[in-house]
């Protein structure tokens, strides 16, 4: 499993609004990605992974990429994905808590974290 988040990708279809795409089985993913849109302050999508195949917003990805982590795809078709997706919670009311996340060296603790808990399984109620 490589320690850093998958590089940004271009989007075939890009959203009309800023999307989260997330493991709708994991209870855990699910909380994350409802508190992320009722604290927006733009209008933010939720689609979990069961329905973004045919989206466009991912074509690139194989569906294990997919659904190895959380993907967050901006109307510019900019596609960030595992710990990069963190930056949705800098469109939230209370943006600047998660912008020390992508600062050197915590960025990389923020790569490692996510993937070590997705890696081990670290979602509770599903996948």
């Amino acid at each position: 499993m490589p320690i850093r988040s998958r590089p940004p990708t271009r989007a075939e279809r890009p959203p009309a609004r800023h999307t989260l795409i997330y493991d709708g089985a994991c209870g855990f993913c699910t909380a994350a990605a409802k508190m992320i849109e009722r604290q927006s302050r733009v209008q933010i999508d939720l689609l979990p992974f069961s329905e973004v195949e045919g989206s466009g917003m991912l074509a690139s990805l194989t569906a294990s990429q997919v659904e190895s982590g959380a993907h967050l795809v901006t109307p510019e078709g900019v596609g960030y994905h595992d710990g990069e997706a963190a930056r949705a919670l800098r469109l939230t009311k209370l943006g600047w808590i998660g912008a020390p996340l992508n600062l050197p060296g915590f960025s990389l603790l923020r790569d490692v974290g996510y993937l070590r808990w997705r890696g081990i399984g670290g979602c509770w109620g599903g996948s």
